[in-house]
């Protein structure tokens, strides 16, 4: 895999890893099916679409000159969305 979307892999493998729904022994595979999804945090549904949208970025013709916008803002919108949870949990 190209080196533009390894970053935002890494977290949403961070972030599965943590959630409920893997901690309750189900692969990272089954907690994305529809019946898990109140298991999986939004940080990681998120992070998730940021990855969609990088692996997306590479295949499409128009961005793939001018390289992926999407993984900086993902990365740092993921990085909010998770300080935003635990602000909440305080």
């Amino acid at each position: 895999m190209p080196s533009s979307c390894k970053e935002i892999r890494q977290e949403l493998v961070d972030c599965m890893l943590k959630s409920d729904c893997v901690l309750k022994g189900h692969t990272i595979k089954e907690c994305f099916q529809p019946e898990h999804t109140d298991d999986v945090p939004a940080a990681c549904q998120s992070i998730r679409r940021s990855f969609f949208e990088c692996r997306r970025g590479m295949l499409d013709p128009r961005t793939r000159f001018r390289g992926n916008k999407t993984q900086d803002g993902s990365v740092r919108e993921a990085q909010r969305e998770r300080e935003r949870e635990r602000q909440a949990a305080d």
